[in-house]
């Protein structure tokens, strides 16, 4: 019973863990969260070696 616990104890704190690197992760990016075309610039195009077919 002891080690369940200890597994269990061990799986909440590498999910705190992760949670928090994302959630940092996310506050640093420079890109807003509700970006959408009409965001962009009136001359944008995308780069046509980026488009993959």
């Amino acid at each position: 019973m002891g080690v369940l616990l200890v597994w269990a104890l061990l799986a909440v704190v590498v999910a705190v863990v992760v949670g928090r690197g994302i959630r940092l992760a996310d506050e640093r990016s420079a890109v807003p969260a509700s970006m959408s075309i009409s965001d962009l610039a009136a001359g944008f195009a995308p780069d046509p070696s980026a488009v993959r077919r």
